[in-house]
């Protein structure tokens, strides 16, 4: 996945499971600031992220057609401006990754997947503000 420098801008690739973990900058040798933007997540790097922190994650599954969609986009952002190194965003292209949609039975969306302790605790369907879901995350890991 890729973390991009806040000095240099260089864009630093680092395996899923090292997502959060304290990083230098290849170009500058910076120190990388945790992700606070919304990541793409795929086959490739879902279950590394989610198993692979002991963050809350909070999985948006959308697909571009889709207007409510499109509505929870920048509450995401919010969210993962304001929850920087507390929590990981991550948003699921369904039309692209139709198995993990099947996976999180995911058969309306938005859909949102609150995940701690690499297990999903709460799902919720539909647009929400970015103070319900950092409220979520932040009580993520007191849920069973």
């Amino acid at each position: 996945m890729i973390r991009k420098c806040t000095v240099c801008e260089q864009e630093n690739e680092l395996p899923p499971q090292r997502l959060m973990a304290s990083a230098n900058c290849g170009g500058c040798d910076a120190a990388l600031a945790p992700p606070s933007e919304p990541l793409v997540a795929d086959e490739s790097n879902l279950d590394a992220v989610i198993e692979g922190t002991d963050l809350p994650v909070l999985v948006d599954f959308w697909a571009p057609w889709c207007a409510p969609c499109q509505r929870v986009v920048p509450e995401l952002e919010k969210v993962a401006k304001s929850m920087a190194g507390e929590a990981v965003v991550l948003t699921v292209n369904i039309d692209r990754h139709p198995d993990l949609a099947a996976r999180y039975q995911v058969r309306s969306i938005p859909n949102l997947v609150f995940f701690a302790g690499g297990a999903p605790r709460r799902q919720h369907i539909g647009p929400i503000l970015a103070e319900q879901m950092e409220e979520w995350l932040r009580a993520a890991p007191l849920e069973p």
